[in-house]
């Protein structure tokens, strides 16, 4: 069964380094990485020739298995956003601009520590946002702050319209190892 792995390596590393999964997520990739793991075990006892075993048998096994996996599954994600809550295992985060999408970004990284993000503060070139507890300067200030600190990942709430400036902050993030996030904009319209 080990040899099944490793046909599904790169998808398993992929869902454990997501910052956020829920557990109906978790639920579902868990049955079908199972269900992978099952067809690349039975491909190989009958490709290897191995010994024919009962069908009840390979119900068992891979019923068990499955079972096992998606609690394992569960208790790791678990244990691991407990880890976070208590202040471990966390990226240092910062925002661009201040409007209500970045006020909301800046709220979840605060009150939800299971994300892994500690928040630095946000850039926005409102001055009527001066005060604000995490505001720490205006957007051209930020190429500065990313020389001077250790930033891990940069979240844009900016519009599209200023694109030329967005891809400017893109090239200067990435020249200071952060990585850059676009959170788009989303308007109702009814």
């Amino acid at each position: 069964m080990n040899f099944s792995y490793i046909i599904q390596l790169p998808w398993l590393v992929k869902l454990h380094n997501t910052r956020y999964v829920d557990r109906f997520k978790l639920f579902r990739e868990c049955s079908i990485s199972s269900v992978l793991i099952s067809i690349c075990f039975i491909s190989l006892t009958v490709f290897l020739k191995v010994e024919d075993p009962s069908r009840l048998f390979l119900i068992t096994l891979l019923g068990g298995f499955y079972l096992s996996r998606l609690l394992l599954w569960f208790i790791a994600r678990e244990a691991l956003n407990l880890y976070r809550k208590r202040g471990y295992n966390f990226r240092t985060a910062i925002v661009l601009g201040g409007g209500k999408n970045g006020l909301t970004l800046c709220d979840k990284f605060t009150k939800d520590n299971s994300l892994g993000y500690k928040l630095i503060g946000f850039f926005d070139d409102n001055p009527e946002l001066k005060d604000h507890k995490y505001y720490l300067g205006s957007l051209p200030e930020m190429y500065k702050y990313l020389e001077n600190n250790k930033v891990d990942d940069v979240f844009s709430t900016l519009p599209h319209t200023i694109g030329d400036e967005i891809l400017k902050m893109i090239k200067h993030t990435e020249e200071n190892f952060a990585h850059f996030y676009i959170i788009p904009i989303l308007k109702k319209n009814f």
